[in-house]
């Protein structure tokens, strides 16, 4: 079974439409009857020339706001760079207070060899040769 389908008719409805709205458009040139009176030549003049102005300002402080944050990324990344530096300046004074501390105990330079090497073989007594090392330092 075959449907057929139903349709509106379009020219009927589209004819209507554009009178309509030809009817609207000669209104509204005609002595603005429905949008009011026709607006002063003078005055939109000063209005777009006030826009043009605002939109000048807008484009400079824009400009302004590039400049003072590409400031803003220069000095924030000087600020990285110096708390990196001082914190490598802090491990150093802190190497240097141990290395000072441990010269003022009497204690042997760090880094340096020890004095002596004991060289023992498995079950040899070494701990019996150690202990008496290791309890005089």
């Amino acid at each position: 079974m075959i449907r057929k389908k139903c349709f509106l008719p379009i020219f009927r409805f589209s004819k209507a439409f554009s009178l309509a709205w030809d009817a609207k458009a000669f209104l509204s040139v005609q002595g603005g009857i429905t949008r009011g009176a026709v607006p002063d030549v003078e005055r939109h003049n000063t209005q777009a020339s006030q826009s043009n102005k605002q939109a000048e300002k807008l484009r400079n402080a824009r400009q302004l706001i590039k400049e003072q944050s590409k400031t803003l990324r220069n000095k924030d990344r000087e600020i990285f760079q110096h708390k990196k530096m001082r914190r490598s300046k802090d491990r150093e004074i802190f190497q240097l207070k141990n290395e000072l501390r441990a010269m003022k105990a009497g204690e042997s330079q760090i880094g340096a060899l020890p004095d002596f090497v004991s060289l023992t073989l498995l079950s040899s007594g070494r701990k019996s040769v150690e202990r008496p090392l290791t309890m005089n330092f």
